[in-house]
């Protein structure tokens, strides 16, 4: 059962990469202009000399940079949502 699940994680942690990678490319061969195929080897090789190049440090304060976005996001969200007049009764109770 753990091989089952492990497998599981591994596969769809790389469906999901690859689907990262595709959409990040898609839009960047349409901003450059050039095939999706190059967009890909592109998007991959600044991955790659970012990630070795800053190393692990680079990684984390990128995670802290998202985990502050993500936090100051969760705010705003938290606060239209108290503006909208039904909302904001409700969660007064």
């Amino acid at each position: 059962m753990r091989a089952v699940a492990a497998s599981t994680f591994l596969v769809t942690r790389a469906i999901a990469e690859g689907v990262r990678v595709s959409a990040i490319a898609l839009v960047l061969s349409v901003v450059l202009g050039t095939s999706e195929k190059l967009a890909v080897v592109i998007v991959i090789a600044l991955t790659v000399l970012y990630t070795f190049e800053g190393g692990m440090k680079a990684v984390i304060w990128t995670d802290v940079a998202h985990c502050c976005l993500f936090d100051r996001k969760r705010g705003d969200v938290l606060r239209l949502l108290h503006r909208i007049p039904a909302a904001g009764a409700k969660w007064s109770r």
